[in-house]
Formats: C-alpha cells, structure tokens, sequence
C-alpha cells in the first residue's frame, strides 16, 4: 500500500483537480464513509420480514428445504394469502381497468397515499372477497363475473339524461352479483 494514499484516507483529505494539485478539500463525514468503504463492513445481520407498513405485524414462517432457503416461498405464500387483502384489490381493479378503460381505483399502477381513492369501494371489496374466496383465485371465473355483469352489458351509446347525472361517466355500478339482482 501507498504510505501517501493511507494517510490521505486516515485524515480525510482529497486533491482538488479542478483547482489544482496543490489545494487540498477536506471531506464531509459523509463523503468520508464512502471513502472508507462503510459499505463493505460486516454490521448487524438483518432478519427476512415483511413491510411493517403491510404486514399488521405478522411475521414470516421460512421453512427452508435443502434447495432453498425458504424465504421467497414465504415472500409468495404471505402476498397470496387471505390475510392480504392488497394483492386481490390490485389485480381485481386491473381486470376492471382492462375491460371498462379505467380502473374502479383510477391509479391502477398506485393505491398507495398519492393513489386515486376507491370510486365504489364496496364493488372493490365485494369483487377482491368473491376472487379470494369463491372463485379460489380464479382469473377465467373472475373474467367470467365482471363480462356477465349488468354493467358490462350496458350499451355504450351517449344519452343525455346518463351523462347530466355523471358528466365523466366514471362510476362503475354495483354488478348483478353484489346488487342481488
């Protein structure tokens, strides 16, 4: 090692190029970590969990077998699971977004805070449940609800007395399912 190079690192002190070879810029203890490659130090090990944000507090089951560690199939199994209602929702309102042009939340790609609200949060709900639970994750009887829906059917002709009531036209009614027709 360079005797000049080890004592530049130790006192934290770099050549200004732009300024010359003779003026010497002392670093920020920021710039000084970096220097000192803090990334590459061995810290405090860091345990497989789920957003804290998301996971209500539940921790993973790793089970791991003699070709994997576990962790990604804990990952899968949690974001599939019934106890996440998040993965439904989403992939229902993108389904709704394919077939009627937009979404039931109109920020298909976000339903996070800066995300659209819900314009019928109850068909949402109803839709994410009867994927979940009745069609067992079904996307052929999930495409089968939405197509034979009431709302679906409807022609897409303008009327003026539809668009006084709802200018934008942006409000996706019950489906004959969640209305018990």
């Amino acid at each position: 090692m360079n005797p000049s190079t080890t004592l530049k690192d130790r006192l934290g002190i770099e050549i200004d190029g732009e300024a010359g070879p003779d003026r010497l810029r002392v670093l920020t203890p920021l710039e000084l970590e970096w220097k000192r490659r803090i990334y590459d130090r061995l810290l405090e090990e860091v345990q497989p969990g789920f957003p804290a944000a998301l996971a209500n507090g539940q921790q993973p089951h790793i089970v791991p077998t003699a070709n994997s560690s576990g962790r990604r199939t804990a990952l899968a199994n949690w974001i599939a699971s019934e106890d996440n209602p998040l993965t439904a929702r989403v992939f229902v309102n993108r389904v709704w977004a394919q077939y009627f042009g937009h979404g039931i939340v109109d920020s298909v790609s976000d339903f996070g805070k800066m995300g659209d609200k819900p314009v019928n949060p109850e068909l949402l709900d109803y839709l994410a449940d009867t994927f979940v639970h009745q069609d067992h994750w079904s996307i052929k009887s999930l495409q089968r609800r939405v197509l034979l829906s009431s709302v679906y059917r409807q022609a897409s002709a303008a009327r003026p007395d539809a668009e006084a009531i709802d200018p934008t036209s942006n409000t996706p009614q019950l489906i004959a399912g969640a209305a018990g027709a």
